[in-house]
């Protein structure tokens, strides 16, 4: 089989990665990239999660990191639940959660792990759901 095979092509033909304080200027990188992909029509071969909101974790990407320093061990239990569904275990977690501090990485992990998933467009998966309680806090006021 050709390289060139369409049922070997990617989703998208370009992916754009971006921290959260950058979604002005990657917004109009996006938009400058358009006419090189056929106008309007080339949203759906250009990752940018304004444009791909309905099949993507969006809200939670915003806070991926480009890299992650000294999380291999939580990255990997996430890499390995994900192997156990799409393996079909029975005997698998079924929820997944980190507990810390708050400002200590926890979904700045899960974002980035997400980030990657999407990027192999969610391999053995057909839709996705994250939550994140960031916002739930309780008040004493």
């Amino acid at each position: 089989m050709s390289t060139t095979d369409s049922s070997k092509r990617r989703r998208f033909a370009i992916a754009l990665s971006f921290p959260g304080e950058r979604r002005e200027y990657v917004e109009q990188v996006a938009n400058a990239l358009l006419p090189a992909f056929g106008g309007e029509k080339g949203k759906a071969r250009i990752f940018y999660d304004g444009w791909h909101e309905g099949s993507i974790i969006s809200r939670i990407m915003k806070y991926a990191p480009s890299n992650l320093i000294g999380r291999e061990a939580e990255t990997k239990v996430l890499n390995d639940a994900w192997d156990q569904v799409v393996r079909g275990e029975t005997k698998r977690p079924h929820i997944l959660t980190f507990v810390a501090l708050g400002g200590e990485g926890k979904t700045s992990v899960v974002a980035k792990w997400s980030v990657d998933l999407a990027f192999q467009d969610w391999p053995g998966c057909e839709a996705v759901l994250a939550w994140s309680f960031y916002s739930q806090v309780c008040s004493t006021s």
